[in-house]
């Protein structure tokens, strides 16, 4: 749980014969994961034959499934052989009328928007008594369209110093909005466009307007029509579709399912190596699974197949062995970066840390119990999304911040005492007990950050760089004698007697930090003050947010004795909770999560890792 699981690479020599039927065994087993081949000596393999007709069809599927509507999974197929898969897919025929029902739903959605702009602007126009056919008029241009209602002035003024030979004619069709109707001799046409443009005119062509000699209230009427036959339309080809996938949506899926996992077998001796009679894999696998493996090829196989582990210098893929209750805090591990397969895995350590310091932060029970409430909802919400886990990690922290709330006595602002009338137990309130809760805070992140030395120390040492691993414990020597200096010399917390041994341990820590970093390395020694001070922010966000709640309670808190008032109180009061509450959320969320990614991590965590990816297939349409 510490360590990523230790990868054990493995090579696998056997008869080209059996190269296939091998390779669908390490599929139904998913345990393994391929690496190429790399000796010269051997011939690159290719992929089967099949591959081409199975990926052709297998895009084919593709297709057609993402042009059918989703139903409901019913009884898995059953697996068939590779050439009836590929027969029963080319029966497959419905992906050309898929294909035009789709292209016409499109067609249909371009000309209702066009047929909605049209009526809009002839909603305008139908106390308007002119022939529509003036339109065509070639030596006349004509504007139709949109503009707003503030610009109406101005476009008179623009078509005065035009031309005085125009007709203008508007109607409101909105509070903001007009309907135009705008005619003058042709050769004006580019200077009125320009300065209708620039007012933002939104023009409905005349072309866009039906060969018709009506009136602007018949061809409305006419279009009205149109627009319902096309709503008719589209609900007659919504429907087919709707059947086509009722019938079809389970084979498709599976057909694709089954495709693609023959896909990946066909695709897979890429990575192989061969000679004339014999093919070569090599493989990565979780250490403690050689065994089952092993014995299941053997069985399968026999002595037409040899296995055996192999040493490589190459970089293991990294898989992490969490339990399920710890999933949620490996995916913002990962979301930062993978560990390598070397490296110690940090998923428990953010666990515990993570949900502390935004307790800490927050550390109000009322918006902790609200951090709580809003967690669950996004998890619901956002089921099977990245945010799921985001909001389980938000929903462990909450737990932290209400523990927190009680202890500093904070209840959307209020003291317990305030809310009950009675005082039930002792509290360190933040606002009275600010220096002390400073220097704790600080102290916090003194340790958290002496742990991030000491797990950089051990990786170090875990991967045979002594030097760089007495580096990290140089650092931890800097930053204890540096706090024991401090505390000493400025601030008398300690006798003086303290000052020489801190003197030495500080100077043992200089020399290790040298030796593995060079000089340079001390210039890192400001940032590793700076480190520790930024742990401060945990006490500046959370005194933010209570000096804000409290301020809320004081000035606008609705009481009975402001009459009809209250009715205005009451809304202002709790929105202004709710802002100050979801702000002292987010501001908990990313500056704790700063204070782990940035300051502590950076002590002993690189990232970088690759996925352990095992060649295998998933079940879903099929059996």
């Amino acid at each position: 749980m510490f360590e990523p699981v230790e990868m054990q690479k493995i090579r696998l020599i056997g008869l080209r014969s059996d190269m296939p039927a091998l390779v669908s065994a390490l599929q139904e087993l998913g345990a393994v994961q391929f690496s190429k081949v790399g000796d010269k000596r051997l011939t690159a393999e290719k992929p089967l034959e099949s591959y081409s007709a199975i990926t052709e069809q297998l895009i084919r599927m593709r297709g057609i499934a993402e042009q059918l509507t989703p139903q409901k999974s019913g009884k898995p197929e059953k697996e068939i052989p590779l050439d009836k898969l590929l027969t029963e897919s080319a029966g497959i025929t419905i992906g050309r009328r898929l294909s035009w029902i789709m292209e016409r739903l499109d067609s249909i959605k371009g000309e209702e928007a066009d047929l909605a702009e049209l009526a809009r602007v002839l909603e305008g126009l139908k106390g308007m008594d002119f022939n529509l056919s003036l339109l065509r008029n070639r030596h006349l241009c004509f504007f139709i369209g949109r503009i707003g209602n503030d610009k109406l002035r101005r476009v008179e003024e623009g078509m005065r110093q035009i031309t005085d030979r125009h007709i203008l004619r508007t109607s409101r069709i909105g509070r903001s909005e007009s309907v135009l109707l705008l005619a003058a001799d042709g050769k004006f046409n580019s200077q009125i466009s320009e300065m209708l443009q620039k007012l933002g005119f939104i023009e409905t062509k005349p072309s866009h307007f039906p060969q018709s000699s009506d009136s602007p209230l018949k061809m409305l009427v006419g279009v009205k029509k149109k627009a319902e036959m096309l709503k008719e339309e589209r609900a007659v080809l919504l429907a087919e579709r709707g059947e086509i996938s009722r019938a079809n949506y389970q084979k498709v899926l599976a057909l694709c399912e089954m495709l693609e996992a023959e896909a990946a077998r066909a695709q897979a001796p890429e990575n192989f190596g061969r000679t004339a009679q014999a093919f070569v894999i090599t493989a990565w696998l979780p250490k403690p699974d050689f065994q089952h493996v092993a014995d299941a090829m053997k069985l399968k196989f026999g002595n037409n197949l040899l296995i055996e582990r192999i040493e490589s210098d190459e970089e293991p893929p990294t898989l992490l062995g969490n339990p399920e209750l710890l999933g949620p805090f490996q995916f913002m591990v990962e979301f930062i970066s993978l560990p390598k397969a070397h490296e110690l895995d940090p998923t428990l350590i953010f666990a515990l840390t993570f949900p502390l310091i935004y307790g800490m932060m927050l550390g109000d029970a009322g918006y902790g119990l609200a951090s709580l409430v809003l967690a669950f909802l996004v998890m619901k919400k956002f089921h099977g999304t990245m945010l799921e886990p985001v909001g389980k990690v938000w929903m462990f922290a909450a737990i932290p911040a209400i523990f927190f709330g009680i202890v500093y006595n904070e209840y959307f602002g209020f003291t317990h005492e305030a809310l009950l009338g009675v005082k039930l137990y002792p509290s360190i309130s933040r606002m009275h007990n600010i220096s002390t809760l400073l220097v704790i805070f600080i102290f916090v992140g003194a340790a958290h950050l002496a742990l991030g030395f000491l797990l950089g120390a051990y990786n170090k040492f875990r991967e045979g760089h002594r030097s760089h691993a007495f580096a990290k414990l140089g650092w931890l020597a800097i930053e204890i004698s540096g706090i024991a200096l401090v505390s000493t010399i400025m601030f008398k917390a300690l006798p003086d007697l303290a000052i020489v041994p801190a003197a030495a341990l500080f100077l043992i820590g200089l020399a290790a930090v040298v030796r593995a970093e060079g000089a340079m390395g001390l210039v890192e020694i400001p940032s590793l003050a700076g480190n520790i001070l930024s742990y401060a922010r945990i006490l500046a966000v959370g005194i933010a947010s209570v000096v804000v709640a409290e301020l809320i309670n004081e000035l606008l808190l609705p009481r009975p004795s402001q009459g009809l008032m209250i009715l205005v109180f009451i809304p202002v009061y709790l929105g202004l909770h709710l802002f100050n509450m979801v702000l002292g959320m987010f501001e908990a969320l990313v500056q704790g999560a700063r204070l782990n990614y940035v300051e502590f991590f950076s002590k002993f965590y690189e990232g970088g890792g690759r996925p352990f990816s095992p060649f295998m297939r998933t079940r879903k349409f099929t059996a």
